[in-house]
């Protein structure tokens, strides 16, 4: 999905979406937190090739958790009805 330019990855999102919707589990592996946010119903967050969270987007995504686990100060908020995810700076000691 990283070097998909906007249009594409919103039609492959939507496609993904449509096989999910036919009973079809769709698993990705995905980096950009502001994706994962906006487009998944349930995340695995890894670290050390562990499990440290499951669950829905913003179960996952917690600000706290980000500064423990990706080493980032992020802006957390549902805006819309949307989860938003803003990774903002390098937390300090990260």
């Amino acid at each position: 999905m990283a070097a998909l330019d906007p249009a594409h990855r919103i039609a492959t999102k939507d496609r993904f979406r449509a096989m999910a919707g036919e009973g079809r589990s769709v698993i990705v592996a995905l980096h950009d937190l502001a994706l994962a946010a906006r487009w998944c119903t349930r995340l695995v967050m890894l670290s050390g090739g562990q499990v440290v969270a499951d669950g829905p987007p913003e179960a996952v995504l917690t600000r706290e958790r980000l500064i423990t686990i990706d080493g980032v100060e992020a802006l957390v908020e549902r805006r819309k009805g949307a989860l938003l995810v803003l990774p903002l700076i390098r937390a300090p000691g990260a």
